[in-house]
């Protein structure tokens, strides 16, 4: 999957998991006052509006995901074969623009108009709001600040509260100039929303829904916020004195004529008008105010979940992000080195050993990556002595009895054999042969029948027959490093003739393993028998990757 298009989907995932979670916290918080819930609402948005960043940012927390499977049993054999030709690779840009396809382009720039749509409506509501600023009347009132910039508009329109650093309370003439409760009830309201910063809180929740604007969750969460703000400012209304039929009156009074921009902030709207109407009237709700201490603890908790979240990324066995083609780059280095691979593809050497070599500087974790490509690099151009060393400063800097480490070993005896240096490829490979084959008995020892029922094939136990299959892919990552080998691996083949339980037994690099996988779940056979009746057995299956 191309790298854009797997962080998209990736993201959608993980903003899918913090709002669900939103949602159920919500509803424990049901007995809890509306100013509460909306903190919470607000938490969740903030998370969902910088956790793209956090996940490029933050280091991955791997998740094993774990396949069940046997060893031992019938070995099918399959090959895999491509083309050495070295895959055709797209500019050298970030790996971010350059690995999305045309055929998926189109997704990116439908979020990007949607996006924009949104955010234009906002400017156009903004703008809306500051023409009637300009064109109303200052206004000075007993008890409010200078820093609260108060207005008096035409009458018949809303009362209006926007903006965050100098908050502007809009009020209609017709209220403004009535000598009564209406006018207590109606700025009570609107300074409520400026005591608890909802110009600001408006502005945040506003712009995550402008991003996410595709996202359904987001739109409900939207809804929710709104609402429980306007219920926390009526609860304030109420904390001070005022009567709840009084002031459900008022705001029924207000409904008859209005008309407000999406980005302030309106006294009532007609789609909540009725659940407020129903809150204010119900005496049993809580109507308290929350501390600041309550506002913090929603905004860790929101912390809390979103940290662990944005850092999960799912990973099989062989280490490989979960999910079909190149793992996404998150980090700097990741980046680096798949620049250098499209740099080699395109056979820009020089620009390729540059990646690398910042690859390296950027994470030393990557060091023993980045300079096992600096040798494939250096062989390419036949420079085969800086190759030699680079192998062995890889090899140097990498876990000893590693995965990546025979991987890197096989590499170098390939090359080695190349020199007609047999002696020393047979030992390489002889040192990459023995962490395979430590892997695979650790992996055997580890092993075990997810059933009872399940059989190995001897005795009277008939073996099934493959009735068709999917051949391997090679990744361009192998083909790019002229990599080949086998990999062995253990199926379950049940009653239904369909794999199941399959586990890397003899591994591969660059991926390989895992296209392995990918083909043999799409295989199927007519099932093992005992007695003439379907049973579900154990077998093993060998792919051959083989360039031409």
């Amino acid at each position: 999957m191309p790298a854009t298009l797997a962080f998209f989907l990736e993201t959608a995932l993980k903003s899918t998991a913090l709002l669900t979670a939103a949602f159920m916290a919500a509803v424990c918080l049901r007995r809890k006052s509306a100013a509460t819930r909306h903190q919470v609402w607000i938490a969740v948005l903030a998370a969902v509006l910088v956790l793209p960043f956090f996940s490029m940012l933050l280091p991955a927390l791997r998740v094993p995901v774990a396949n069940v499977l046997l060893p031992n049993g019938l070995v099918f054999r399959t090959d895999a074969r491509a083309n050495s030709q070295q895959p055709t690779a797209p500019p050298s840009h970030s790996p971010i623009n350059t690995a999305l396809p045309e055929s998926k382009q189109w997704l990116l720039a439908l979020w990007a108009l949607g996006a924009a749509i949104s955010f234009t409506q906002m400017a156009i509501g903004w703008a809306a709001v500051e023409r009637m600023r300009r064109s109303a009347k200052t206004i000075t009132m007993p008890g409010i600040g200078d820093d609260i910039d108060l207005r008096q508009t035409a009458a018949g329109t809303m009362p209006i509260t926007y903006g965050f650093f100098r908050p502007v309370v809009l009020l209609p003439a017709d209220v403004m100039e009535r000598n009564d409760e209406r006018r207590r009830v109606v700025l009570l309201h609107e300074l409520a929303h400026v005591r608890r910063k909802d110009g600001a809180t408006h502005l945040l929740a506003r712009v995550a829904l402008a991003l996410y604007w595709w996202h359904p969750l987001v739109w409900a969460a939207w809804r929710e916020s709104v609402r429980e703000r306007e219920r926390a400012a009526d609860d304030v209304v109420l904390n001070a004195g005022a009567g709840a039929s009084e002031y459900a009156s008022h705001l029924l009074a207000i409904a008859r004529s209005m008309q407000s921009p999406t980005a302030a902030l309106a006294m009532v709207r007609p789609s909540e008008l009725q659940g407020r109407l129903a809150a204010i009237l119900d005496s049993t709700r809580n109507r308290n105010t929350p501390r600041r201490a309550s506002a913090l603890a929603a905004s860790f908790a929101a912390l809390a979940i979103l940290l662990p979240v944005a850092a999960l990324q799912a990973q099989n066995d062989a280490g490989q992000v979960a999910g079909r083609g190149e793992a996404i780059p998150l980090s700097a280095a990741a980046q680096l080195i798949y620049q250098g691979k499209v740099a080699l593809s395109n056979k820009n050497y020089d620009s390729a050993t540059s990646f690398f070599e910042r690859a390296q500087s950027a994470d030393s974790t990557k060091t023993a990556e980045a300079r096992m490509w600096m040798a494939i690099t250096q062989q390419r151009q036949n420079n085969l002595e800086n190759a030699d060393a680079l192998y062995q400063s890889a090899l140097s800097v990498e876990e000893p009895n590693s995965g990546a480490a025979a991987t890197i070993m096989e590499l170098y005896a390939a090359m080695l054999r190349e020199q007609n240096k047999e002696e020393d490829a047979a030992k390489m490979s002889h040192q990459a042969a023995s962490i395979r084959k430590a892997q695979a008995e650790e992996v055997m020892s580890m092993s075990q029948p997810s059933s009872p029922d399940v059989r190995r094939i001897e005795g009277d136990v008939k073996p099934p027959r493959l009735a068709s299959k999917v051949e391997p892919e090679y990744t361009d990552d192998a083909r790019l490093a002229m990599y080949s080998g086998s990999a062995l691996l253990t199926i379950e083949i049940g009653v239904d003739g369909l794999p199941q339980n399959i586990k890397v037994i003899r591994s591969l690099g660059f991926g390989l393993d895992q296209k392995a996988v990918e083909a043999i779940t799409k295989w199927k056979f007519k099932p093992g028998t005992l007695g003439g009746q379907p049973v579900a057995v154990v077998a093993q299956v060998e792919v051959n990757f083989r360039l031409l």
